[in-house]
């Protein structure tokens, strides 16, 4: 199995999708190159959603820093993606910003989000224009 230790995008490029994509690469990556499982622990419902169009799925465990565990591959489904932000909206101890409040209650009840692509062709026209190398599984 493979855990992901973050996936962090510039500030002024969020919500663009990228995130998600690249997350979507590195678990193909990572299972072409024989990993069964590939897993990410999220502290917040904006990651939690742009991993969900990844492909990942809330797995109902937290670390001990109060992070949501999401693993792929899993079941997508709504009631999967409501529970994780549910653990966001009724953990009275997370200090969650308004924009993510507002996220949380524009997301209510919804269905798990649409997949992303993973990107395929970079700028040389290579798969994801360059290399990335992982350890041996």
């Amino acid at each position: 199995m493979l855990w992901i230790r973050y996936i962090t995008t510039r500030h002024d490029r969020r919500g663009e999708g990228i995130g998600a994509r690249l997350a979507a690469f590195v678990a193909e990556h990572a299972a072409e190159q024989g990993y069964r499982r590939c897993r990410i622990a999220v502290n917040n419902p904006f990651a939690y959603h742009a991993l969900y169009k990844a492909g990942f799925v809330f797995t109902g465990r937290e670390t001990g820093l109060a992070e949501l565990v999401l693993e792929r591959p899993g079941q997508r489904d709504a009631a999967t993606y409501q529970c994780g932000l549910d653990t966001f909206r009724t953990d009275e101890d997370r200090d969650l910003s308004d924009d993510e409040r507002a996220f949380l209650d524009r997301h209510e009840g919804d269905g798990a989000p649409d997949l992303v692509g993973a990107p395929r062709d970079g700028a040389d026209g290579a798969r994801g224009g360059g290399t990335t190398d992982l350890p041996e599984p």
